[in-house]
């Protein structure tokens, strides 16, 4: 069987109009050559799927059995164009690398709290305290890697809420990850992949490692990405924060606004064998060259975007182990971020300093923690981070 992916799915006669050759134009379709060079033009538009394998349309075409089918000459080196059109349409199938059939027929990694994990190495999710029980049946995480061959591998999330999900290089190496309708979440990606796009999702913070492709961003609000890309792309983004290693300079396109832009904050073990593994150079950063055609007369760049305030930046810790041997930073920060760093380390150390010289007593240090620990437990509850808190110390329990 032969399945064939085809990225338009009308007008194909009008495609045989523009490849056919111009000596054979005015003739019935029945008696009009399609040369071997028009069939390779058409592998732009159609790719074969076929014994867990993608190859080229010319070159199953040219097989003994199917070459009969298509009437192939090989004086000539053509086929007959009508018999080529009648075989495209009698083996053409829906594209099986999509997103949406990789949820309705992939392997479920994640469906719903309780069950057991396929690879509790590699994914751990939890539910944070929530108790809507449709929104966790809705919640979906699966991947197609046992019917596609590799390099069109897929792993396909949709209606994450109120969760903390962690998958590791195993599960996304060399994959593609979609990510669609996820909210109120905390997706770490720790792996090399092909290319991730996130769409309709909200207040959410996805970490990701090299990303070999593109990042795309679409239809998104109040998100957190902290991600390594070769090319990033928003579109109809609001009130979105990335922290980026990328090579070309960001594209925003109509729609965006608020976009605040800042470097790369985080790291884990592994993330120097995945920049290895994704041959992927971060001596070169633009992420703070962003370009957009709505800001061509440089009027509203103010309104699309902006570089992250210095004050706001801060470093973002990982609280998973890898495997690896990175233990920083692996891109330098820019001279107006380094130093908002060290000022934050310095505070913390003159705070520690600090305490140490008040040579408090034994009652006094109690309370002084204890203030300390409730102003801590406040804050958690003012910024919403005291649920991600809780799923984070359920995870440490159960590891």
């Amino acid at each position: 069987n032969v399945v064939t992916k085809v990225r338009t799915s009308s007008g194909i006669n009008a495609e045989y109009g523009i490849l056919s050759e111009p000596e054979s134009k005015g003739l019935p379709l029945d008696r009009q050559p399609l040369s071997l060079s028009s069939i390779t033009s058409l592998g732009v538009m159609f790719t074969v799927y076929t014994e867990n394998n993608v190859r080229p349309l010319n070159e199953v075409l040219q097989q003994q059995a199917h070459a009969a089918l298509c009437a192939f000459n090989k004086l000539t080196q053509s086929f007959n164009t009508l018999q080529v059109r009648s075989w495209l349409l009698d083996h053409m199938h829906a594209n099986p690398f999509t997103s949406k059939r990789c949820l309705m027929h992939g392997r479920t990694v994640f469906q719903k709290p309780g069950r057991p994990l396929r690879r509790s190495s590699d994914i751990t999710i939890e539910n944070g305290g929530s108790t809507n029980t449709n929104t966790l049946t809705r919640c979906r995480i699966t991947v197609n890697d046992h019917e596609t061959p590799a390099g069109h591998r897929l792993l396909a999330m949709q209606y994450v809420s109120r969760q903390i999900s962690v998958l590791s290089s195993e599960t996304l190496l060399n994959h593609r990850v979609h990510i669609t309708h996820c909210n109120d979440a905390s997706i770490y990606l720790l792996s090399s992949m092909k290319g991730v796009s996130v769409k309709q999702c909200s207040r959410t913070t996805i970490v990701t490692g090299p990303i070999a492709g593109a990042l795309y961003l679409t239809g998104c609000v109040n998100m957190r990405i902290i991600a390594i890309a070769r090319r990033v792309v928003l579109r109809n983004c609001h009130n979105c924060r990335l922290y980026l290693i990328t090579a070309t300079s960001p594209l925003l396109l109509a729609g965006c606004n608020d976009i605040f832009l800042a470097p790369y904050n985080t790291f884990y073990c592994g993330l120097s064998g995945h920049l290895s593994h994704a041959n992927f150079n971060i001596t070169k950063n633009l992420w703070d060259t962003p370009a957009s055609p709505m800001c061509l007369d440089g009027d509203n760049s103010g309104k699309v975007y902006q570089k992250l305030p210095p004050e706001q930046f801060h470093l973002f810790a990982i609280p998973f182990n890898t495997e690896g041997t990175t233990t920083g930073l692996v891109n330098t920060l820019p001279v107006e971020y380094a130093a908002q760093t060290a000022r934050s380390r310095d505070r913390v150390n003159t705070w520690y300093d600090m305490v140490q010289k008040c040579d408090l007593s034994e009652a006094q240090t109690a309370t002084l923690a204890s203030t300390v620990q409730a102003r801590f437990h406040d804050w958690l509850e003012a910024t919403g981070h005291q649920k991600e808190l809780e799923s984070l110390i359920k995870l440490r329990d159960k590891s």
